[in-house]
C-alpha cells in the first residue's frame, strides 16, 4: 500500500498565558523501503525492547541524534512546516482548533512531490474515532489538492502511532520541528536533503 504518514506536534490554542504551545508543528512523509528494518534496528542496538514506541516528547537525548543519524540513511522523503501561532493574526486565531489543524495538515500534504500523493492513503496519528477531525481533514486535502493541481489520495485513515512505524517517524519528525531553531536545529540537519522545511508565520 502506497503510504504517507502524518502527525503534528504542539496545540491549535492560542492561551499562551495558559500553557497553549508557541509553535504548531507538521510532518508529512514518504518511504519506498519502509521503516520497519532501520527501527528495529535502533530498538535493537539501545536495547529498547521490540515493542518500544519512539515518541519526541519521550525520547532521551541520547536517541533522538541516533534516530535522525539513522533516518537519514533511509530512503525517505519529507516536508516538515512550522507554525509561529503568536505571529498569526486575527483571523487565524477565530478559526476551530480543528480547523486550523485540518488547514495546515492540508498545506503540508501539498508540499510532497506529486508521485508521492498519487493514490496514496494518508495516514494520521490519533484514535480510531476521530471522526470529526478526519472528515475536517479529509475536506481540507482534498480542496486544498484540487486547488493546485495536484494528484490526489486514495483515502485518509487514522491509526495511533503505535501501531505504525511511520507514524512514530513522522511524530519525531514533527517534534523536532516544534524548536526555537528551525533552521539551525540539529536534529533536522541530518535530513537536509531529505526533508523540505517550512516556517509559517502567516504572511
Amino acid at each position: 500500500m502506497k503510504t504517507l504518514y502524518m502527525d503534528w506536534s504542539g496545540d491549535p490554542g492560542f492561551k499562551f498565558n495558559r500553557g497553549s504551545s508557541k509553535f504548531l508543528a507538521f510532518a508529512c512523509l514518504a518511504t519506498t523501503a519502509g521503516f520497519a528494518e532501520p527501527l528495529k534496528k535502533l530498538r535493537d542496538d539501545y536495547r529498547l525492547g521490540s515493542n518500544f514506541y519512539f515518541h519526541f516528547k519521550n525520547a532521551s537525548e541520547l536517541i533522538k541524534p541516533a534516530f535522525f543519524s539513522l533516518l537519514a540513511q533511509t530512503d525517505i522523503t519529507a516536508v516538515a512546516l512550522r507554525v509561529d501561532k503568536p505571529a498569526l493574526g486575527q483571523d487565524w486565531r477565530k478559526m476551530r482548533g480543528d480547523d486550523l489543524v485540518a488547514h495546515f495538515v492540508a498545506e503540508t500534504v501539498a508540499e510532497m512531490p506529486a508521485e508521492s500523493i498519487d493514490n496514496a492513503v494518508l495516514l494520521i496519528d490519533g484514535s480510531r474515532d476521530e471522526v470529526a477531525l478526519q472528515q475536517r481533514i479529509r475536506i481540507a486535502v482534498s480542496d486544498k489538492l484540487r486547488r493546485v493541481g495536484s494528484t490526489l489520495l486514495k483515502d485518509i485513515r487514522v491509526r495511533p502511532a503505535r501501531e505504525e512505524d511511520g507514524l512514530q517517524v513522522a511524530d519525531m519528525l514533527a517534534g523536532a520541528t516544534a524548536s526555537e531553531h528551525i533552521g539551525d536545529n540539529a536534529l533536522l540537519g541530518y535530513l537536509h536533503d531529505k526533508a523540505k522545511l517550512i516556517d509559517f508565520t502567516g504572511k
